[in-house]
């Protein structure tokens, strides 16, 4: 429907923004009009999370309707030089003079009754209703603001548009459990309005909330989506938890994969929020790789821990393949100290970009097997960037460094390996691998 908005007056532009990568970053968001920035906002969005963000903008003064196309700028800035992810969405309004009207005979319930109390469980999950009259001689956009207990009621509503005259009733679900951290009487203020046009109060019967007697309990269920995948490939499920409880909950569960010979080749632990009687979905990926090496073909078992318990979850199968290389390579090395601190020693390693295309920072993995030639045990380390940071272009060869350890360990003879990987672009999922490259020995006297 198309938004109609006052001249000079203020409204809230919601941006949904999912990140789809496999890490968290930081990104900002800026609002165009006209090729000038009129708002901007700065959000941490973890993956796989989808955030409602927003930001107040000021229309501007116009003699006549006018249509106006805000469009939205995404930038990923988590490191310097900022990743431009372009125009990612845009939204048309209209902008007219103020109109002119009556009342908006408004009224306001919770879980389809009126009534003068209402008491609700802390965590459980409820409806509000709102159902207003727009008294205006044309059409308008409003929206609604809702306050319980300091909870956002309708930022799931978002702007809408009511006909000249016309009734329109919008609903809204809550959980008191997601802010509420509390037990008895919350305030409530509700408010409908466009803006810069006198809006309309809303009365309800008053809110208390009592302790919720709910035991926290659920399922949890693990399907994939292949029955089958190749050594070094990603093999993708999706986590089922339900909330089987009158109470939103947070369910911890840990998710392992073992392969034919019982030895966990991988999985995820991590946690998902559930509202009542309702069920929430986790994706991910495990690459089908372990200690740097492939697991052996053959039927691989699910296993899940949730609430404390154990439990297999069904089987698939690994195939035999070939991994690719990893898309860098090992020029050379340099070790020396630091005198100034601890006479530290370090390790410099080159590496070479051969993937043809620029890799950004989550596209490339290393690590250093350091082990006493004599006694057998692993020194276990990792390569950081030599003084520079961002992307690495295709084709160049970059320093990485790694802080071998302090004085203290014993003399000897150390014979260090690196292993590489690279990820498929914006993913943790393994496309190369390279393992063993021989960085030779060194010996500490």
């Amino acid at each position: 429907m198309t938004q109609y908005f006052e001249s000079g007056t203020t409204h809230r532009l919601n941006v949904e923004a999912f990140n789809p990568t496999a890490y968290s970053w930081k990104y900002r968001f800026d609002i165009i009009l006209e090729g000038q920035v009129v708002g901007s906002i700065e959000r941490e969005i973890d993956t796989g999370v989808t955030k409602l963000l927003s930001t107040d903008i000021v229309m501007p003064e116009v003699s006549e309707p006018t249509e106006l196309t805000f469009q939205v700028h995404a930038y990923e800035i988590s490191a310097s030089p900022a990743y431009d992810l372009g125009i990612v969405a845009s939204t048309s309004v209209i902008v007219q003079e103020l109109p002119s009207g009556g009342a908006y005979n408004a009224e306001a319930y919770f879980d389809d009754v009126r009534l003068a109390n209402y008491e609700f469980e802390a965590g459980t999950a409820h409806k509000i209703t709102i159902k207003f009259t727009n008294p205006f001689d044309t059409p308008l956009e409003f929206y609604l603001v809702g306050q319980l207990g300091g909870m956002n009621l309708f930022s799931q509503i978002g702007f809408f548009t009511v006909g000249a005259g016309q009734t329109v009733t919008k609903e809204a679900n809550f959980l008191t459990g997601e802010t509420l951290g509390l037990v008895g009487p919350v305030p409530i203020s509700l408010h409908c309005t466009t803006k810069g046009i006198p809006g309309e109060d809303f009365e309800t019967g008053s809110v208390q909330i009592i302790a919720s007697t709910a035991v926290q309990d659920g399922t949890i269920e693990v399907i994939p989506v292949q029955t089958s995948v190749a050594q070094g490939a990603p093999f993708e499920y999706d986590v089922k938890v339900t909330n089987t409880t009158s109470k939103a909950w947070s369910y911890p569960f840990k998710v392992y994969l073992e392969d034919k010979n019982g030895e966990v080749i991988g999985g995820v632990v991590t946690g998902i929020s559930v509202g009542p009687y309702s069920t929430g979905v986790f994706e991910w990926a495990t690459s089908m790789i372990k200690d740097w090496g492939v697991p052996p073909a053959g039927t691989a078992t699910i296993k899940t821990v949730f609430l404390g318990r154990t439990e297999t979850q069904g089987t698939f199968t690994i195939t035999a393949a070939t991994v690719p290389a990893a898309k860098v390579a090992y020029v050379s090395k340099t070790w020396f100290r630091i005198p100034e601190q601890n006479n530290t020693l370090m390790l410099r390693v080159n590496l070479k970009n051969n993937s043809g295309r620029t890799l950004t920072p989550w596209e490339f993995g290393n690590y250093l097997w350091s082990t006493h030639r004599a006694e057998g045990w692993v020194f276990e380390s990792g390569l950081s960037p030599d003084g520079w940071d961002g992307d690495w272009p295709a084709g160049t060869t970059k320093p990485f460094l790694s802080e071998w350890w302090n004085m203290g360990f014993n003399p000897g003879v150390y014979d260090v390996i690196l292993g590489l990987k690279t990820y498929e672009e914006g993913t943790w999922t393994l496309n190369g691998m390279s393992y063993p490259v021989s960085l030779g020995s060194y010996t500490v006297t």
